[in-house]
């Protein structure tokens, strides 16, 4: 009997040592889930990346949760969740011109202070400073700015063809878009152009690469002569038939169907319209004449939510991944663009044109506080009144300012 008591003793004495030691562990990996808004292709590439972290990090079990939309559908999916009194996600994909409401509403965590040491290591692997800085709030850092695209023009080369000009030489001005939409309407029986219209985001290229700002000094500004005079000229598509009066969802349909000459819209399409429209070309975002482009970085910054210190240490090291070679050769597979310094081959050549305006990058607007989303919709709603005729151009965006500043005062 003493022998037997002695043998136990020992086991226990050993397995207590060897488990402590970290030779052999049966804890359970810390699981951690990732709120997102793609679907289709975008959500089974974003899975394979979630694998291959998911096989180099043992002791952490990453799961992907797609909610298909905008990024506005994302939030408000996030909103009910709390509402049904649930913990959130310890990790959503926010998109950029939501990270301070973000940050503000659901407490993200505060990135500098909980990784210090590490921020630094962090911040070197991106090509430069400024594509980091869009993860910040008031200086610090919250998000990890994981997909970063920009605004480029689709364009079918056969409907071109078809028109009578020629597909190598895609418009490189606003001016030369109207004139090559009215040839495809004249000559074809394709709808000559759409520029996507599911949030603000080409709103804000359009006014700001005319020289127009969406905010100053912490207020809308977005009714300037400059802007005025941009979105004079979509609207001007519209009353002279060169956009259909469709919504973006099928303006899409009728692309990838072959039915539409060309196409403005966000670079991270590329990878699924690639599949539905293998023929399409991509060309840079046109400009107002000779002046600087400004694309609002659209995408969205990885910001953790996690109220458990050791979920939250988790999903630290699924954002410190996302800034790897390893995992953006991966994501490019996408359309989104790769933001780090390393030297990651494109997953399609024809994302090179989005590549060379990476540089010309700027903050998407971030209306900020409690009514940030409010503020969205409300800047949408007057955009389509004018678009759609319903308002004068000055006079809807002068009454959107009004109403986007009443509601910044909160």
């Amino acid at each position: 009997m003493y022998k037997l008591r002695s043998s136990i003793f020992v086991a226990t004495l050993l397995l207590i040592f060897v488990v402590g030691s970290g030779v052999l562990s049966a804890q359970a990996p810390i699981e951690i889930e990732v709120w997102h808004r793609w679907g289709g292709e975008h959500e089974r590439i974003f899975n394979e990346l979630i694998e291959a972290f998911n096989a180099t990090h043992p002791g952490i079990k990453v799961t992907g949760v797609g909610i298909p939309g905008e990024y506005v559908d994302l939030v408000e999916r996030l909103f009910a969740r709390l509402a049904a009194r649930q913990a959130p996600p310890d990790v959503l994909a926010t998109g950029h011109f939501l990270l301070s409401y973000t940050t503000r509403t659901f407490s993200a965590l505060n990135l500098d202070f909980f990784a210090a040491d590490e921020i630094a290591e962090i911040e070197a692997r991106f090509a430069n400073s400024a594509l980091l800085d869009i993860g910040r709030v008031d200086g610090a850092l919250y998000g990890i700015p994981f997909t970063i695209s920009n605004q480029v023009l689709y364009y079918n080369p056969d409907i071109f063809r078809q028109a009578g000009l020629d597909p190598n030489k895609p418009p490189s001005t606003w001016e030369e878009v109207r004139e090559y939409a009215v040839k495809i309407k004249q000559n074809t029986s394709a709808a000559p152009l759409y520029i996507a219209t599911p949030d603000t985001w080409l709103m804000a290229a359009l006014i700001e690469s005319n020289g127009g700002r969406m905010m100053v000094d912490g207020k809308a500004a977005f009714n300037s002569p400059e802007a005025v005079e941009a979105m004079e000229m979509w609207r001007g598509f519209y009353a002279d038939g060169l956009i259909p009066q469709i919504s973006t969802e099928e303006a899409e349909r009728v692309f990838q169907a072959g039915g539409m000459g060309m196409y403005a819209q966000s670079i991270m399409r590329l990878g699924p319209f690639s599949v539905t429209a293998p023929w399409l070309q991509v060309a840079p975002l046109p400009s107002f004449g000779d002046k600087p482009k400004r694309l609002p970085a659209g995408g969205s910054s990885l910001v953790i939510l996690s109220r458990d210190r050791a979920k939250a240490q988790a999903a630290w090291e699924f954002l410190k991944f996302t800034t790897t070679p390893e995992a953006m050769a991966i994501w490019v597979k996408t359309g989104y663009l790769n933001p780090l310094k390393a030297d990651v081959p494109l997953a399609d050549p024809r994302q090179k044109p989005a590549m060379d305006q990476l540089d010309l990058a700027v903050p998407w607007v971030d209306w900020g506080g409690p009514l940030g989303l409010e503020i969205e919709k409300v800047v949408m709603d007057y955009r389509d009144k004018i678009l759609y005729g319903v308002l004068g151009v000055k006079e809807g965006l002068d009454q959107a300012v009004r109403e986007v500043n009443s509601l910044l005062i909160f």
